[in-house]
Order: C-alpha cells, then structure tokens, then sequence
C-alpha cells in the first residue's frame, strides 16, 4: 500500500490535500477571469492542443525567469492519489515532473509520452477525449445546474461573495447548509452541517482564505460513492460513511 506523508504544518481544512493557499487564491482568481475563456475554447476540438502548446511557453517562460522549477522527487506529490500515478508512469517508463512555483509543490505535472508532453492537474486526462466537459466539472454552480436540467437530484445552491449574500443564502435555503469554494474538489475548506448565522460567519471566513467566490448549498444526507473506470472496466471503488453512533 502506498503511503502517503502529511506535512507537520499541513492546513486541516485542506484534508489530505493540503496546498499553499496564496497560489491556490490566485489560481481561484484566475479561473473567474482566464477561465472563462478557457471554458469558451473549450467547446472546439482542437483545445486540448491550444492549451497544452499555452501551457509549455508559459512554463517555458517562468522557469527561465526561475519562478517555476520541475521536480522528479515522487515522495513530493502533492497527494496520494497523484503519488500513485507517478509511480505507475515510473512503471511504464513514462518521464513525469511535477511543477513547483516559487518552492511551492502544486497539483500540477507534466509526462513525456511518444516524445510530446502534456500538462496536467493531479489526474491526466487522454486529449482524445472530448474536452467540454472538464472547463465546468469542478464549477459546483454550474454543476448542481446541469444536474436539475437531467433531472437528477442535486441540492439548491447560490452564488456568494460576501457575508451579507451567504446570510441570505441562509435565509433563503433549507437548513442545514453547506459553504465550499465555487470552483475545486477534495472538499477544501469546506464547512457542513451550518444551522447558524455564527457559523455562516466562520464558514465565510474559512473558505474565503483561498478564494474569492463561494457557493452556499442545501446539505444532503448519506453516503457518498465514487467509482475508478479505466478503459471501460471498473478498478476502483470508494465509499464514505457518514459518522454513526
């Protein structure tokens, strides 16, 4: 089993996926603004090859000024999960690096396949596939809005950049809530369970250290599953229990 090792200062509101808040308040920033672009350009097939091109010059740029540096060390990734592919690509014989801004080990890597390099963020995704759908997934507005138009069971959610708004957002939903960053996964600096306005208040607070727009959303119960399929075949599967007494 892999294991994977916690810094001694790691933020307990990033779980077992801590990153420097700074960077990831300016990547959270960057999204509202770049991304939208990116989330236009998304929509045309030949993306994923724009981008990645985007990504190698710019990369290209910053490390020549020494703002960024590529570290082959596999015990630095930045999770476990990313410490898992990087073993697997040491496996096959893929070169794989991850990115490091200003000191900082990010989420972010790269590999070395049939002499072309890709860019990505913790898990590679192949550019063959279609691309739409990775500018929105981590969008949890864009998300829970997609999900009502299929018809699938999703929690009311709002839009909230100040307290003022997650106050309303309260007012306005059934309680509990949940506040989480609009945009990200792993479930950083989220806060559930709110059936205050004094934890409405700390729950701003807290998601507020890495970015600048939040979602308020309706808390559902139960368990949460999430399932691994590669080349169509099931190879992992993951189940998370609330806590019972």
């Amino acid at each position: 089993m892999t294991k994977h090792k916690t810094t001694k200062n790691a933020c307990s509101a990033c779980g077992t996926s801590p990153i420097n808040h700074e960077l990831l308040y300016t990547f959270n920033v960057l999204e509202e603004t770049i991304g939208k672009m990116g989330e236009f350009l998304m929509r045309s097939n030949k993306t994923s090859q724009i981008g990645n091109v985007v990504e190698k010059i710019l990369h290209s740029v910053l490390s020549t000024i020494r703002m960024v540096r590529f570290s082959t060390d596999v015990e630095k990734a930045s999770s476990g999960r990313s410490k898992l592919i990087w073993e697997e690509a040491n496996r096959r014989g893929i070169p794989m690096q991850q990115i490091v801004i200003l000191g900082k080990h990010i989420e972010h890597y790269r590999a070395k396949i049939n002499n072309k390099t890709f860019y990505f963020e913790s898990l590679p995704i192949p550019p063959y596939f279609p691309q739409s759908g990775y500018a929105w997934i981590d969008n949890k507005l864009t998300l829970a809005k997609k999900l009502k138009l299929a018809e699938i069971p999703s929690p009311n959610t709002e839009v909230i950049i100040t307290k003022s708004q997650a106050k309303k957002a309260f007012n306005k939903i059934s309680k509990p809530l949940i506040i989480k960053p609009k945009n990200g996964s792993r479930g950083r600096h989220t806060t559930t369970n709110i059936n205050t306005l004094e934890e409405i208040s700390r729950a701003v607070r807290l998601a507020k250290q890495i970015t600048p727009i939040m979602v308020a959303q309706e808390h559902l119960f139960g368990s949460v599953y999430r399932a691994t399929v590669i080349n169509n075949t099931l190879v992992g599967f993951f189940r998370a229990d609330p806590p019972r007494v």
